[in-house]
C-alpha cells in the first residue's frame, strides 16, 4: 500500500505545474530555487555542512545456507534546519525539521568485512560503525 501512495504523491506532484515562489498557494506546489540560510547541520557521511540530510542505512543478511544473502533496510536518520528557498521573484521558508523529504544520492559506502570502496564519504570506517550502531 505504501508503494501506491508513493506513486500516487509522485504523479500528483510530477502532473502540478512548477510556479514562482512570489505565486505559491497552499498545499502541494513544485518550486525551485536556491537554498539559503544562517543555520546548517553536518552530514554524518559526508561531513557537509547542509539544511537537510536522509541517511538510509541497510543491513546485508546473510541466507541460512551461506548461499549469499541480501540487503534490508535497517534505519532511515532524517534531520535538518529551517532555510529560505529563494528564486528570482521571491523566498519562502522551508522547515526541514520533521519533513518528507526527498533527496538526491551523494554519497554510498559499505562498511564491514567485505566492504567495497566509499563514493563521497568524508567518514572514516570507524566513524560509520560508531554512526550506525548507535
Amino acid at each position: 500500500m505504501v508503494g501506491w501512495m508513493d506513486f500516487w504523491n509522485y504523479r500528483f506532484i510530477a502532473d502540478t505545474p512548477e510556479i514562482p515562489i512570489r505565486s505559491i498557494p497552499m498545499g502541494f506546489v513544485e518550486i525551485h530555487g536556491k537554498a539559503q540560510g544562517e543555520k546548517t547541520v553536518q552530514s554524518p557521511v559526508s561531513h557537509v555542512p547542509c539544511f537537510a540530510y536522509k541517511v538510509v542505512i541497510e543491513q546485508w543478511k546473510s541466507e541460512s545456507r551461506g548461499s549469499g544473502g541480501s540487503w534490508h533496510h535497517h534505519r532511515t536518520d532524517v534531520d535538518g534546519v529551517a532555510f529560505y528557498l529563494a528564486d528570482a521573484g521571491g523566498k519562502v521558508l522551508v522547515d526541514a525539521r520533521g519533513a518528507e523529504i526527498d533527496l538526491p544520492q551523494s554519497a554510498r559506502c559499505a562498511v564491514g568485512q567485505n566492504a567495497s570502496a566509499a563514493t563521497g564519504v568524508a567518514a572514516t570506517q570507524q566513524e560509520l560503525l560508531k554512526y550506525v550502531s548507535r
